[in-house]
């Protein structure tokens, strides 16, 4: 049985995010819990006294942490361990589908899916994983939202006028990169997204 209960202090505010599913969207809220162990009979002054454990949250325990917790807020939390790594990061791709500014404010919470694609962006890089994005028509709807141009070079961003993001320089990228799995983010999920993962699909892609 994987189960473990935690007493602690959260050591800062918890960062909440809210990711797009099926349903609307969804709250993610993750902390950090300083947990005190028992007292050393060592009594040595530079023995750690406590443990951090990193917590996430979801839902409506993500939505209650974003209201009612803050740094320093005594909280008790029942959940699972998890631990891992994951292992087949240089055959997954992030493609980010055309977050442009005039596009994304005739969407609702479009500031929102700009942050949470520049979250995805950073958990990419962070793990040496790939990154491309495209931009729809760029002459005449302008490029990317600034903070998208500050995490990707424009030499991996590629123009298109179709719906479709899987550009000829997309799916040459997956084919010299030897992609298996791409993670799809973006605008106008009714058409491009759902276009562009049609025809991953139909690369034999895991999507």
């Amino acid at each position: 049985m994987n189960r473990v209960i935690l007493m602690g202090r959260l050591t800062r505010d918890p960062e909440v995010r809210y990711s797009q599913s099926g349903d609307g969207s969804m709250a993610v809220a993750r902390y950090t819990l300083a947990v005190d162990r028992r007292r050393s009979r060592t009594g040595d002054p530079n023995e750690q006294t406590a443990d951090f454990i990193s917590c996430v949250a979801f839902g409506k325990s993500a939505e209650f942490a974003e209201k009612y917790l803050h740094q320093g807020t005594k909280l008790v939390v029942s959940g699972r361990i998890q631990t891992g790594s994951y292992t087949n990061k240089d055959k997954s791709l992030l493609l980010v589908v055309d977050i442009q500014p005039k596009l994304m404010v005739t969407m609702d919470k479009g500031e929102r899916t700009v942050e949470n694609t520049v979250g995805l962006i950073k958990a990419f890089k962070e793990y040496g994983m790939h990154v491309l994005a495209t931009e729809q028509y760029p002459k005449g709807l302008g490029r990317s939202d600034e903070k998208i141009l500050a995490e990707i070079d424009d030499e991996k961003i590629f123009p298109k006028t179709s719906f479709n993001a899987l550009t000829p320089e997309v799916y040459d990228y997956i084919k010299e990169n030897k992609i298996e799995k791409v993670f799809v983010t973006g605008a106008e999920g009714h058409v491009c997204i759902y276009q562009t993962i049609r025809a991953l699909l139909d690369m034999g892609l895991d999507v």
